[in-house]
Formats: C-alpha cells, sequence, structure tokens
C-alpha cells in the first residue's frame, strides 16, 4: 500500500470498524511503500498517466511479465520509476534469459536423460559447494520475505537461477553423461 494511504488503514478505517462494535477481523500487519512512478511522473488515473489493470491487458503482455517487473521494482525503500524500457529488459535480460533459460535447460535435461527422474547421486565438493550457495540464497529469500522486502526476496530467486545456470554450463552435464553411456557400451561390446 502507498505510504499516503497509511495513516487511513492503519488507524482511521480500524477505529471505524471498532466503534460499530462488531466482530471484524482487524489487519495485523501493514506494508507500507514508496511510490512507483510512472516514466518520471506520478501515476494519475485522472490524468491518464500510467499504465492500470484494463490497459496492461489490453499491450497483451502476459500478467506474469508485469506482475514479475512489479515484484522487483516494488517502491520498498524509495519511490521508483515505471518505464516500458525497463520491463522489456527485465523480461529479456531477468526473466528469459536467466530464469527461463535455467528452468528449461535443468527440466529438458532432466527429461532426455532420466526419463523425468532424478536419481539418488554421489555428491562431490563443488556440488556441496554448490548447495550450500543455493541454500544461502534460500536463507535471505525467506527472510526478506518475512520481512515483507519483497524485491530482494524477489532477486534471491534469480540469483539461485543465475548460479543454476553457471554450474550446469560449467559443469556439462550432457558431455559427462555422453561419455558414461559411450564408456557402458564400449564395455558391453
Amino acid at each position: 500500500m502507498a505510504k499516503d494511504n497509511v495513516p487511513f488503514h492503519s488507524v482511521i478505517f480500524p477505529a471505524s470498524l471498532m466503534a460499530t462494535g462488531e466482530n471484524w477481523t482487524m489487519v495485523n500487519t501493514l506494508d507500507g511503500i514508496d511510490w512507483l512512478q510512472y516514466e518520471g511522473t506520478k501515476f494519475s488515473k485522472s490524468r491518464g498517466t500510467g499504465v492500470f489493470g484494463d490497459q496492461a491487458v489490453e499491450t497483451g503482455i502476459p500478467c506474469d511479465i508485469f506482475r514479475c517487473y512489479l515484484l522487483l521494482n516494488r517502491p520498498e525503500t524509495s519511490d521508483t520509476n515505471f518505464t516500458w524500457d525497463s520491463l522489456a529488459q527485465t523480461n529479456n535480460n531477468i526473466l528469459l534469459n536467466n530464469l527461463g533459460n535455467f528452468v528449461l535447460r535443468a527440466l529438458t535435461f532432466c527429461k532426455s536423460s532420466f526419463g523425468s527422474r532424478i536419481e539418488k547421486m554421489t555428491l562431490n565438493a563443488e556440488d556441496e559447494h554448490f548447495i550450500a550457495l543455493v541454500n544461502g540464497h534460500l536463507v535471505s529469500y525467506f527472510k526478506n520475505f518475512d520481512e515483507r522486502m519483497m524485491s530482494r526476496a524477489f532477486e534471491c530467486v534469480f540469483a539461485i537461477s543465475k548460479i543454476g545456470n553457471q554450474y550446469l554450463q560449467y559443469n556439462a552435464p550432457w558431455y559427462l553423461l555422453r561419455e558414461v553411456m559411450l564408456t557402458n557400451n564400449e564395455q558391453a561390446q
């Protein structure tokens, strides 16, 4: 909720509910954030400045792209600025090239190489280090999430997919699997 709405929703509205004498469910936590601006100016529905739900739908851009962008650019500690250019960059560089690439590579490899099943494996020191890095980002994710720092929490997700991409690229498991298969075929002959 934008910072200008906090006094109403944290004091005036709850007091109005309490004054009725009825047993209303009250808000336990209110998350006030700074302002999201549109191309350097204030959003204003009355002036037609900004992009709103109905207009977002009309763009044909999937709503998950907007959600991702807005989570990453959530004005948690200062005002932030929505631009169409940064929306496109977030989609291309973070969603597609980072997260999408990692998920597609990992799932495609698992399906094509192991029939979508992950067998028990022996981990080496490098694997353990990778797992420790992922776990560190997960700890940060949950800490930030609990503190309602959604942008920082979301950044942890993309940090995991980034190191996941690096791990896959460095280890090239498709080559390792091919070598194992060639060795097994040679031994069988």
